[in-house]
């Protein structure tokens, strides 16, 4: 669409802090052992859905729902907690501009991979808390190449790419009858992104245009409940998700590999996820 030729608060996450500030007076249970034992090993797999929304203000906004599964392993050496996650989303939003019209039902894409390494703290055991920070990237297709609006307007795929600094604190503690109960707060640092639109899904002839974004910030908070079974624990676990991202630099727009005398860039944006996970641990 037009979004790159435009001229052109944070979401606080308090169920999850006030679940780590909580937690500590919650007693755990006598049988429970605290994760941070040295060789520990788990694994966790299991789906979420969540419901999207990305806004270019006084621009443009896409709506959805998205569909996903995870896989993620924590370990436990010496002190150190270290962690890999991974997570594929897919689903539709609606596109609505009041310039450029709508679009409904637009495939899009959401993958992201991190790693974290923290330290795993129990200064009265009765809770665990694990401090970290890692390395993450974001990726999100989304697939408006070949679509018209409702005003006409020719539409294209866009690939966003985020880097970044993922910096939190993890608190979970264990309570009666196998069950326990965690939360996650996290700040995440943007290290770097860049965006690719497909401009060539619109105008046959025209370079896919590549900009560069340097500023930005991502919140995130999670809710983490479990439950023990015989072989596996059982978990449901909401979040909200919000990334805030700067306008990006300029680039001359091509035909060719010739500039046509028109620049384009990346509008400042913010995207908010919510939703929630049901997976199982062991």
């Amino acid at each position: 669409m037009h979004r790159n030729f435009t001229l052109g608060k944070p979401i606080v996450t308090a169920m999850a802090l006030s679940v780590l500030l909580a937690i500590g007076f919650v007693p755990p249970a006598a049988a429970d052992s605290m994760s941070s034992d040295n060789g520990v090993t788990s694994y966790e797999v299991g789906t979420e859905v969540s419901y999207i929304r990305y806004e270019e203000p006084d621009i443009m906004d896409e709506t959805g729902v998205m569909y996903g599964i995870y896989a993620k392993a924590d370990a436990n050496v010496e002190g150190l907690a270290l962690g890999a996650e991974g997570t594929i989303n897919f689903g539709q939003v609606d596109y609505d501009s009041a310039s450029t019209g709508s679009i409904d039902g637009i495939n899009d894409f959401l993958a992201e991979v991190r790693a974290t390494v923290g330290y795993n703290l129990t200064p009265d055991k009765k809770v665990e808390f694990t401090p970290y920070i890692g390395l993450g990237y974001r990726y999100l297709l989304d697939q408006l190449g070949g679509e018209t609006s409702t005003t006409g307007a020719l539409g294209y795929d866009r690939e966003s790419n985020y880097l970044y600094l993922p910096i939190g604190i993890k608190a979970e503690t264990g309570m009666d009858n196998g069950w326990t109960l965690g939360g996650t707060v996290e700040f995440d640092v943007f290290l770097h992104g860049w965006q690719k639109s497909h401009l060539e899904d619109a105008i046959a002839g025209l370079d896919t245009l590549t900009n560069d974004q340097d500023e930005g910030y991502g919140v995130r908070g999670s809710i983490k409940i479990a439950k023990k079974m015989d072989r596996v624990n059982i978990l449901v676990e909401p979040f909200v998700r919000y990334w805030n991202i700067k306008q990006s630099n300029t680039k001359a727009v091509t035909f060719g590999g010739t500039p046509i005398g028109v620049v384009g860039y990346e509008p400042k944006n913010n995207s908010l996820q919510v939703g929630g996970r049901i997976g199982v641990e062991f």
